[in-house]
């Protein structure tokens, strides 16, 4: 009786492999083969998060007022990333920060001239506001350090000067990363 459930085991082990080994690749799954893989979902498209800069596609009249732009925030070591988020005036911003990046004081997070500082910590780590004000506007952390900014374009594109300085260098303070 052993011998015969070994066999059978053996069996369906056998033609299992081939019927995967003798599947087209790129092909659907069928069978077996879709039972194992469960459902499938279209690709992920890959977004490099840790870049120098990011420009927001300004919203066009179909898109929905309401609807924030999210940006994955956090800090590479040595500045924010991304060091420059550039926004059209009116854009509903969504900075998530990445609480495993963003730590010490690089998690006290002010953005300057729109009057926003806050602390990112896990379960709170958002920062939502409406980027209403055209012009360049440093983003650091609550000692002045971090090198980015947000870059404001009013509504010809272009992005005028004002008065809020922004840091020139992306030193550390030695106690956020």
């Amino acid at each position: 009786m052993k011998p015969l459930i070994f066999a059978t085991i053996l069996l369906l082990a056998a033609s299992f492999g081939l019927v995967m080994a003798f599947h087209p690749p790129g092909a659907p799954a069928t069978g077996a083969q879709a039972a194992l893989q469960g459902p499938t979902t279209p690709p992920l498209k890959k977004i490099d998060v840790i870049t120098s800069a990011i420009t927001v596609p300004s919203a066009s009249a179909t898109d929905a007022v309401d609807q924030p732009t999210i940006v994955k925030f956090g800090f590479d070591g040595t500045r924010y990333t991304p060091s420059e988020i550039r926004v059209k005036q009116g854009t509903v911003v969504r900075l998530e920060g990445d609480t495993s990046t963003l730590r010490g004081c690089m998690a006290s997070v002010t953005i300057g001239g729109y009057g926003i500082s806050k602390r990112i910590v896990a379960g709170d780590n958002v920062i939502e506001f409406t980027a209403d004000k055209a012009g360049t506007y440093p983003i650091t952390c609550s000692m002045g350090m971090g090198g980015g900014k947000l870059v404001v374009e009013d509504g010809a594109g272009s992005v005028p000067t004002n008065t809020v300085a922004v840091p020139a260098s992306s030193g550390s303070c030695g106690c956020g990363g």
